[in-house]
């Protein structure tokens, strides 16, 4: 009978000591759950205002109160370039370069520069457009485009050998013929007018005002000889030509005859102006 009462005994001291589990492993999984849903609650209730389409916008339209709203989004889940209403102001006019379906956030990477609705918007203070002439030779068969940068030089013929100066480096092609840059900022490569980049045959440039005279005056005669650069290339042309008044020998390859590949190699004086 001892025995038997001993089992019961230990059943239920068991089943409390179960239960008792049972309900401190609840109570300590409710508590997580809670814990948890209130850190959600919280970060998620921190949102951030920002500009998004209102509707479907096509690459070419410009930013304005028409197309764009102001939606709330988590801020830990936003690019850094996002908009913001306080952005509006600054933004508006601009043109978007890309397609933005409705709802989508508006980055300022999808923005255009300002637009400059006339080329003399395009001109700083202190310096003159320089329109060049060019032809194949001197424009790299028309494939200078706007937003390029080249050398300027003047040839010189002298009794003893030919002579190239200097005119300017590192000058920034504005226009090509009537194509020239939509933007303040050409970086962007926005691009107005006709577009006859084939068919030009004056590239402009933007020189300091002393610089623009001098340049306007060599392209009497010979005219202007261009050497376009890569646009990444900030080197200076001066420093590997030396002081003023020091010559440097180039050889300059051109077309000669008809035949493909026909080249003639000319030895050439090359120094600062």
């Amino acid at each position: 009978m001892k025995a038997v009462l001993k089992s019961w005994a230990i059943i239920v001291v068991a089943l409390i000591v179960g239960g008792l589990a049972v309900y401190l492993s609840a109570s300590y999984l409710d508590a997580k759950e809670q814990s948890l849903t209130e850190r959600l609650r919280a970060q998620f209730s921190a949102t951030s205002e920002i500009l998004v389409a209102s509707q479907d916008i096509e690459a070419g339209a410009f930013a304005s109160a028409g197309n764009l709203a102001v939606a709330n989004a988590d801020p830990e889940f936003l690019p850094v370039d996002v908009l913001t209403p306080a952005d509006f102001e600054s933004i508006k006019s601009l043109e978007i370069t890309f397609a933005i379906p409705a709802g989508k956030p508006l980055l300022r990477s999808y923005l255009g520069g300002e637009i400059a609705y006339t080329f003399s918007e395009l001109i700083p203070v202190g310096y003159r457009p320089v329109t060049i002439r060019v032809d194949e030779n001197s424009s790299n068969e028309r494939m200078i485009e706007v937003g390029d940068r080249v050398d300027l030089l003047k040839a010189l013929a002298e009794e003893a050998s030919d002579r190239l100066h200097l005119l300017a480096e590192n000058i920034e092609v504005v226009a090509t013929g009537a194509m020239r840059s939509a933007s303040k900022d050409s970086s962007k490569g926005q691009m107005a007018g006709v577009d006859d980049r084939q068919q030009y045959s004056t590239i402009t440039v933007l020189l300091e005002v002393a610089k623009a005279s001098d340049v306007m005056l060599a392209q009497q005669g010979d005219g202007v000889i261009t050497l376009l650069r890569n646009r990444g290339d900030n080197s200076s042309l001066v420093s590997q030509l030396g002081q003023k008044g020091q010559n440097r020998t180039i050889t300059v390859y051109t077309k000669s005859g008809t035949e493909s590949g026909s080249l003639t190699g000319k030895n050439v004086s090359l120094s600062v102006k």
